[in-house]
């Protein structure tokens, strides 16, 4: 995202927040409210553009949009904070944006009432909440994915043996496979489980990119994300690894620490999976960034090293949390598989540092809600 952009949504923001903080003193036919919501709506018309929508997540005291966190912004924290408190942690914005849908939108955040405020989505202005979305399934049934891996199998495998032979691919196949998990999630089958009979491949990479794209879609739909987005997150999850494919075998297989060399050897996959996928047809643009910087860091002190204003897309995010997840719970030749407690431990000591924090929050609160046996 370049520096306009940013600019624009930091903007779109702070006129937000000036609307909602006068009207919540004055009545929102005041001329300064007016003169906000006017304003508001007009930075925001012209920042979509031609594009189709705006969305905003509120998790914690971070706002997200674009798929990025705004860090560091009074006006973010305080929107974010502003849409928590009505119960509201998915805004979606949609041309064509009516300014009497943005003055009712301004209502809706400037007031809470008594049994909170009643958030109703207009036709451009849509409210959701982010929250776990739980199902009832006890049992390990989990036929839906048995079937989607019984059919679809066969293309994963090509797919990833054109990536081992450094090939470009085509990605509508996997496209439709991450399409098929979204459907079986939604159809009330725990997805997780589906880890379980993945694992059973013998290919460390390929498993664990499938598990880390079912895991990126999990939380991904608890946020009430939807759509090409969270396909794209998906992807995202399962391409973020590709780079690994450039490095000596006999480093990324070592029983035993890394020496310097090795490490800045190992440290090179995810600009060279970044650079391979953009050699492919058809990668969205989430997937490239995901490969590139699922090692950044949440503060930025990982690899590869970049400018202290770079800011992290919200897919690689999500990657990094269910990168180390899932790698934690899986039987290496240097290492033995740890319990949930652990590794819920192990995650909440890297939030705020490694990890973006609301995010490892939620995802934690995933997996206790999910109740999977790791």
């Amino acid at each position: 995202m370049n520096r306009i952009q940013t600019d624009t949504q930091h903007e779109i923001v702070r006129q937000l927040v000036m609307a909602a903080s006068t009207a919540a003193l004055y009545a929102i036919d005041h001329p300064q409210v007016i003169r906000l919501c006017n304003a508001a709506h007009s930075s925001i018309k012209a920042a979509m553009g031609s594009e189709a929508e705006i969305v905003m997540l509120a998790i914690g005291d971070e706002l997200i949009m674009a798929e990025i966190p705004m860090k560091g912004s009074y006006y973010s924290e305080k929107l974010a904070r502003l849409l928590k408190a009505r119960g509201i942690g998915h805004l979606k914005i949609l041309q064509p944006v009516t300014l009497a849908e943005i003055r009712q939108l301004i209502v809706t955040i400037s007031r809470v009432r008594p049994g909170g405020v009643d958030a109703r989505s207009s036709e451009n202005i849509r409210y959701g909440t982010v929250e776990v979305r739980h199902s009832d399934v006890t049992g390990r049934d989990i036929a839906g994915f048995e079937d989607l891996l019984e059919d679809e199998l066969a293309t994963l495998v090509n797919t990833f043996e054109r990536i081992a032979e450094r090939q470009p691919f085509e990605v509508s196949g996997i496209t439709s496979i991450v399409s098929g998990f979204v459907g079986a999630i939604r159809n009330n089958f725990n997805p997780l489980l589906a880890l379980v009979p993945l694992r059973q491949m013998d290919e460390y990479t390929f498993t664990h990119s499938l598990d880390v794209c079912v895991l990126n879609l999990v939380q991904g739909m608890s946020l009430g994300i939807e759509g090409q987005l969270l396909t794209e997150i998906g992807l995202a999850g399962m391409l973020h690894d590709v780079g690994k494919i450039f490095m000596n075998a006999s480093i990324l297989n070592k029983p035993a620490k890394l020496d310097d060399a090795e490490m800045a050897h190992m440290q090179q996959h995810p600009r060279r999976g970044a650079e391979y996928l953009l050699s492919c047809p058809g990668i969205p643009r989430l997937a490239v960034l995901s490969s590139f910087e699922h090692h950044m860091q949440y503060s930025l002190a990982g690899y590869p090293s970049m400018h202290s204003d770079w800011q992290l897309a919200l897919p690689s995010q999500m990657t990094m949390i269910s990168d180390i997840f899932d790698a934690l719970r899986t039987r290496r030749v240097y290492q033995t598989p740890k319990d949930f407690e652990r590794i819920e431990s192990l995650l909440l000591e890297k939030a705020g540092v490694e990890l973006n924090p609301s995010l490892t929050r939620n995802f934690l609160k995933v997996m206790k809600r999910l109740s999977v046996e790791l």
